[in-house]
């Protein structure tokens, strides 16, 4: 596997030669003094939660994130900050709606949105690609039956084919399971191969609908990856660069691919990470892709980090905007391992950017009262967020 993951590297550096045609200037991180990777200090976590405290009682959700304190010491940029927070609050269908206009045979009308949405990047940037995995991040039989009925009603929509082979991926990696392989039933194979060949048969009709959406490629590389398929990764990576330098779903799919537990490598990662420097100051998103395999690299997700060196790659990696799910993981593993103050920080940070998320409401909640429990004081009462130590 590691031979082909780094045949991905291999034309995923080529390719983004290739598509960039001229050099681009590299966006260039503040550098890291050693005061901002010491450990947050208690007056810091303090301040912070009365700040995060203020901007949670914002009823607009775009100027409630705006308004959230960033980390302390921290160099997150206003521009990617407010990229990704337009990302996560911009308006989308709601399954309900999605479900009713099925129904109700107005499909078409749900495509009319996506194009709509998709020429106004600015206030809708990757609308697609939070529609999508906000609305089919796993396959039910209800959302199945509403995708078939989508491409039937628009047979030339290639949203609707994008939509169904992302569905697809995600009901055979479900399949698939998480176990290794010498520990994975044949019939979980049987059953992931007996969906693949219909998730890509629908990414390449919507590919070939519509040669400028960016997103089939990036689904198709997971897929790729699910069976180590390399030219299929190759390709998709390829012609995705071709269409969509930029793009958050294709680049986040390659920072998957090229992970050491994978089969890829730190070295890999690093060629990745300078061809995202490249591109950040026009696609502003990138930053959290930067932020996500930084985290890898650290294994924040798992890491006890017992010494305050090992505890400064929190730092070190959350330096720059992260994603809520990076931002939730790592901060729920600091929590596991008594990192108290860091724990506090970065799923504040994670319920910054999800609200409405209860695991992330639940866990904070706990860390919250550790860290009340820290300062000797009663552990704070009422919705996460709105009280301070």
């Amino acid at each position: 596997m590691r031979s082909r993951i780094r045949g991905l590297v291999a034309v995923t550096c080529i390719a983004l030669s290739w598509s960039m045609g001229v050099a681009v200037a590299t966006e260039q991180q503040p550098p890291m003094d050693q005061d901002s990777l010491n450990p947050f200090t208690t007056e810091e976590v303090v301040a912070f939660l009365q700040a995060a405290a203020k901007a949670d009682a914002i009823v607009d959700p775009m100027q409630r994130c705006l308004q959230f304190p960033n980390p302390p010491r921290s160099h997150w940029k206003a521009q990617s900050v407010e990229a990704y927070c337009t990302y996560r609050f911009q308006p989308t269908l709601s399954f309900h709606e999605f479900k009713s206009l099925i129904e109700s045979g107005k499909a078409a009308e749900i495509d009319q949105r996506l194009s709509d949405w998709a020429a106004d990047p600015k206030h809708h940037p990757e609308s697609f690609w939070h529609f999508l995995s906000g609305m089919f991040g796993r396959e039910t039989d209800v959302s199945r039956r509403l995708l078939e009925s989508w491409k039937q009603q628009c047979p030339q929509s290639a949203y609707a084919h994008a939509a169904s082979g992302y569905s697809f991926l995600i009901a055979a990696w479900n399949a698939r399971g998480n176990a290794y392989a010498s520990d994975t039933q044949d019939s979980n194979f049987a059953d992931m191969n007996r969906i693949l060949p219909r998730a890509e048969g629908d990414l390449r009709m919507a590919a070939k609908l519509d040669p400028a959406l960016v997103l089939p490629y990036a689904v198709m590389i997971k897929a790729g990856m699910l069976v180590t398929d390399q030219a299929l990764m190759n390709e998709a990576v390829h012609d995705g660069l071709r269409v969509g330098n930029g793009s958050l779903p294709l680049y986040s799919a390659m920072s998957l691919a090229v992970a050491p537990r994978w089969g890829g490598s730190v070295e890999a990662q690093d060629q990745l990470l300078k061809a995202i420097d490249t591109e950040m100051p026009m696609h502003p998103l990138l930053h959290t892709v930067r932020t996500s395999i930084l985290v890898d690299q650290s294994d924040l997700f798992a890491c006890d980090c017992r010494s305050v060196l090992e505890q400064a790659a929190y730092r070190k990696a959350f330096d720059d905007v992260g994603a809520y799910r990076e931002l939730f993981f790592a901060g729920r593993n600091a929590l596991d391992h008594g990192h108290n103050e860091i724990a506090v920080v970065y799923l504040t940070e994670a319920f910054r950017f999800d609200p409405k998320d209860q695991g992330v409401q639940e866990v904070r909640s706990k860390a919250l009262a550790s860290f009340s429990r820290l300062l000797a004081m009663p552990p704070a009462d009422g919705r996460p967020g709105k009280e301070s130590p």
